[in-house]
């Protein structure tokens, strides 16, 4: 039978209480109920995929239900709504776009087998299931869905055999036009494994077009754990590697990606009841035991996008209840709130201003069920840090919608994406509570020879703190160098030109009063080295501007004949 991982709950419930960061909201889910999966697409939208608790022979048991919640107000109102799917099946997980278009995989728990996708394009009002009888059929095991964009998507579930009827391998389906049609990836394109690989339900993380996905080489079972993987794509689910998990097989909770070289897993080691942490900065490749400081609540994970913020929940009945977060990839934590009677269950976050936990809700007269962030994460709340190529510049934009005690921003720029320096400094605005838009250009890429950059800002307090946001990745393969030579002139130069990737190439001599003195269409050339003659024989002594196209681009240098 699968196995279902989902956080068990302590039932010695007391009375509230919370730290001001966090507000409880009621949310109708039920007795003996809590949010399994919170989902956070925007900042007034969350929905919620819930789970019955219960006890059987003094053992306890979860069951998950088709139901959800679902508010479009940022918590104001709520709405419980089921999904039309066939009896017995239960949400895996769920994946929202927005308010109106969200997706659910999910298993018959029943049977432990069988189940699809379902797809709502009116806010729940309908559901549909999608490609019936063409992908997951009477032995899959649907363990998650999630789409890129609008179009492009993915479905991921346990090991299953195909018209082939070879060994079973993981049942992975993508498709690129909205969920219409699906393509199951090839077997060939998984690692070998000895056993039927098992997925976790909604256990996965992604960082653009990287997803990573907790597998077992085999079935578990509450006395046995098979070896034990994170499967790591780079194409959007198409090609697969697997990397072992050496922590304890039976105690690993919930892991999560920040960038595509840092992730961190989160456990409870369950003989000695203490929080573990393991972290990787090799996409997954490997993973190392951190000595971490502060009380780490180890039951569930997320991340502040675009930061290196780490947020983590537990209402295990050992190890720190509550919830705490750290801003050093794990390094240290700090307490949000704390004690048993709290039962925070799944976290998101969609900023560093907007972030939800799911509750454990025993009795449906109780005021309670989920837990709303009203604060910032950090004392300095960076948003939207962004990278574009400007004018064969990189140009990096950020903005904060709070700042405390900020000294300012250390940019910094790296060719592999795990060694990082210095180039540069933003001074901050000390303490401010109204936006403030940032930017630097870095004028030097030109000269790097590779073919992809990577920034991250290191923000710094006057008193020395320090805080990473995440990494920027931009594509040099369409820079390229220009020069003149020689200038000045007599009465022939030449354009000497460097493409790093095919392009379309234009030059113009004018004159300082306008006049076109030349003009040269070189159509698209393949990357390469290009010098390109400038007759001026004719032409009057004095400074011409050349006017260099590229890709429509225009870039313009002054020469003297």
């Amino acid at each position: 039978m699968k196995k279902i991982f989902y956080t068990l709950l302590s039932l010695s419930l007391l009375h509230f209480s919370a730290n001001a960061q966090w507000t409880n909201l009621n949310v109708p889910h039920g007795n003996n109920t809590f949010l399994h999966d919170v989902e956070v697409p925007n900042e007034n939208t969350v929905w919620g995929g819930i789970t019955i608790f219960f006890t059987f022979l003094g053992q306890p048991f979860t069951t998950v239900t088709k139901q959800y919640v679902r508010t479009t107000d940022a918590g104001a109102t709520w709405e419980k709504k089921s999904i039309t799917a066939p009896s017995g099946y239960s949400i895996a997980n769920l994946f929202a776009f927005d308010a109106d278009t969200c997706y659910s995989a999910m298993y018959n728990g029943n049977t432990s087998i069988s189940g699809g996708i379902f797809k709502t394009t009116n806010g729940g009002t309908t559901w549909t299931q999608l490609a019936v009888g063409k992908i997951f059929d009477a032995n899959s095991f649907p363990d998650f869905v999630y789409f890129w964009n609008p179009k492009d998507g993915i479905a991921f579930g346990d090991g299953n055999t195909d018209s082939s009827f070879q060994f079973p391998y993981l049942e992975v389906y993508k498709t690129s036009d909205y969920g219409d049609t699906w393509q199951r990836v090839p077997k060939e394109n998984f690692p070998t494994t000895t056993d039927v690989p098992i997925g976790i339900v909604n256990r996965y993380s992604v960082v653009g077009d990287t997803i990573w996905a907790e597998v077992y080489d085999g079935t578990p079972t509450s006395t046995f754990f098979p070896p034990h993987y994170i499967y790591r794509s780079d194409d959007r689910g198409l090609h697969w590697q697997a990397f072992p998990i050496t922590t304890p097989q039976d105690a690993l909770n919930d892991f999560v990606f920040t960038d595509s070289r840092n992730g961190v897993i989160i456990g409870s080691d369950a003989d000695t009841q203490t929080p573990f942490l393991n972290r990787s900065s090799d996409g997954g490749a490997t993973w190392t035991s951190i000595n971490y400081s502060g009380p780490l609540t180890a039951g569930n994970i997320s991340n502040v996008p675009g930061t290196s913020a780490l947020v983590t929940t537990n209402s295990l009945s050992f190890g720190p209840q509550g919830s705490s977060y750290s801003w050093d990839l794990g390094d240290t934590w700090t307490l949000i709130d704390t004690g048993i009677d709290l039962l925070h269950t799944d976290v998101k976050f969609f900023n560093s201003t907007t972030g939800w936990s799911g509750q454990y809700r025993q009795n449906s007269t109780d005021f309670g069920g989920i837990f709303q962030w009203t604060g910032s994460i950090f004392p300095v709340a960076l948003q939207n840090f962004k990278g574009i190529l400007q004018n064969n510049n990189a140009l990096l934009t950020w903005s904060t919608a709070t700042e405390t005690n900020n000294k300012g921003f250390s940019v910094e720029r790296s060719t592999d994406g795990r060694n990082f320096k210095a180039i540069g400094f933003v001074n901050g605005h000390g303490t401010s509570t109204q936006v403030n838009n940032y930017s630097y250009t870095d004028a030097d890429i030109i000269k790097l020879a590779t073919s992809s950059v990577y920034y991250r800002l290191k923000q710094v307090d006057f008193d020395g703190k320090e805080k990473y946001s995440g990494v920027v990745k931009l594509d040099l393969s369409k820079i390229f160098s220009w020069n003149i030579l020689p200038n000045p002139i007599i009465n022939e130069s030449g354009v000497q030109l460097q493409l790093n990737a095919q392009s379309k190439v234009s030059v113009q001599v004018i004159s300082v009063s306008g006049k076109t003195i030349q003009v040269i269409d070189k159509g698209s050339l393949p990357e390469g080295s290009y010098s390109i003659p400038l007759n001026l024989s004719a032409a009057a002594k004095g400074a011409y501007y050349v006017r260099l196209a590229v890709n429509g681009e225009t870039f313009v240098k002054t020469v003297v004949k």
